[in-house]
């Protein structure tokens, strides 16, 4: 198990992240070339816009509905490297406000990536996350299985059926795990960087994640006592066993 840690009755230590490739064009949102007042690289339906400032730069981009247009939505083509990686990790930051459901809608903020063959035949939906309510901004992270088939994407953020704005910023999307870059790592995501109550790290006592973090980094992990206690981050690592001679 490895588990940054500190004991005792008042003490503050910070763990930044690396900085990995991301796949997405303009997944900060920040850049509109063509001046028609839209992220470049994405395709955007309902209303959609800016909110300035960002959380991790100039600008974050906002999903907004009705209950007179509960829909609304933002979406990224990608082309699948070949051959096909096995998986992928999506990752952002993201922020709800007063969601729930337009009529008997579903009444929620979501993330989906569907899979295209060769022929633009679709082979694969996966919702990777889904909210609702109110949340302030958090770091958030999934990661599905790729077809091995697959050879085109779309990310899609969305409303549906709802009423309520979710708010998107610093959206990345990584073939294989991120620490797949660096095999030296056996540490899965070392930065903090994609914490989630599904991801291989288990935050206890005083540890919580700090957005944004530094260096261009999405988030940081800090552990923190201001009385006798304990903060710990970890998680388990299995080892391969030793080649026999």
């Amino acid at each position: 198990v490895v588990q940054p840690q500190i004991e005792g009755e008042q003490a503050d230590t910070v763990y930044l992240a690396p900085v990995v490739p991301n796949v997405l064009r303009n997944g900060g949102f920040e850049v509109d070339h063509d001046g028609d007042r839209q992220p470049d690289g994405w395709q955007v339906r309902g209303k959609v816009k800016w909110a300035n400032p960002g959380i991790a730069g100039q600008r974050s981009l906002a999903l907004s509905a009705t209950a007179s247009s509960p829909n609304a939505s933002v979406v990224q083509a990608v082309t699948i490297e070949q051959p096909p990686p096995s998986t992928l990790t999506v990752a952002c930051l993201l922020k709800t406000k007063g969601i729930q459901a337009a009529r008997d809608g579903e009444g929620i903020s979501a993330l989906r990536v569907r899979f295209f063959d060769q022929d633009g035949d679709k082979i694969k939906v996966e919702t990777l996350g889904q909210w609702d309510g109110t949340n302030y901004w958090k770091p958030w992270s999934g990661i599905v299985r790729v077809p091995a088939e697959a050879a085109s994407l779309e990310l899609a953020l969305l409303l549906i059926e709802a009423t309520g704005q979710v708010l998107f910023d610093e959206m990345e999307l990584f073939w294989q795990l991120p620490d797949d870059y660096d095999r030296e790592n056996l540490i899965v995501d070392g930065g903090f960087e994609y914490v989630s109550p599904w991801s291989e790290w288990k935050l206890d006592g005083g540890s919580r994640l700090i957005t944004p973090g530094l260096h261009d980094s999405r988030a940081m992990l800090k552990l923190s006592l201001t009385q006798p206690g304990q903060a710990v981050a970890s998680q388990q690592l299995v080892l391969d066993e030793p080649a026999s001679s």
